[in-house]
């Protein structure tokens, strides 16, 4: 009885594993002169894959938005590696004050503030990192409102038998 608890446990952790990992599939959005986002969170416009800053360049006011939400991605990039390269010195210096016998009240203060300044930092980033995609949506949304409407469905003929 054991152990057909144990296959049955095993049988419900390779399921929910196998579950977790299916593929994502892709649906291509109909061809279009207009930038949609596919379900991988690819930007397609004619059926090709595009780069929203090369998909935004007929539009000056898309392409303003396009190039401050890649300034955003970068700077919280640039924060992100930063925020950890002060924790990795905070880390660093409270070993070095706790190697040469400093009290515990000196390697205290540095591991505090070096934590919080990380974690600040990481935070400013992550702000960041947010602001730049809310500048993707509007060069998006600025790009497709700049084209012209799309044409209407042809109206099927009155009378005809499907």
């Amino acid at each position: 009885m054991r152990m057909l608890t144990r296959k049955r446990h095993l049988l419900a952790l390779v399921l929910v594993t196998q579950l977790g990992c299916a593929p994502i599939v892709a649906v291509e959005p109909p061809l279009s002169p207009r930038i949609q986002i596919r379900a991988d969170g690819a930007l397609v416009k004619n059926g090709a894959v595009v780069d929203l800053l090369e998909a935004t360049r007929d539009n000056p006011a898309a392409h303003a938005e396009a190039l401050l939400a890649k300034r955003d991605g970068t700077r919280s990039t640039v924060l992100a590696i930063v925020g950890l390269g002060i924790a990795l010195l905070t880390v660093l210096t409270g070993g070095a004050l706790g190697a040469v016998k400093a009290t515990r009240a000196a390697a205290d203060p540095v591991l505090l503030g070096g934590a919080l300044g990380g974690a600040g930092v990481t935070l400013g980033g992550s702000i960041l990192g947010s602001n730049g995609q809310q500048h993707i949506y509007n060069a998006i949304n600025l790009y497709n409102q700049g084209l012209p409407p799309p044409a209407p469905a042809p109206v099927p003929a009155q009378g005809v038998a499907r």
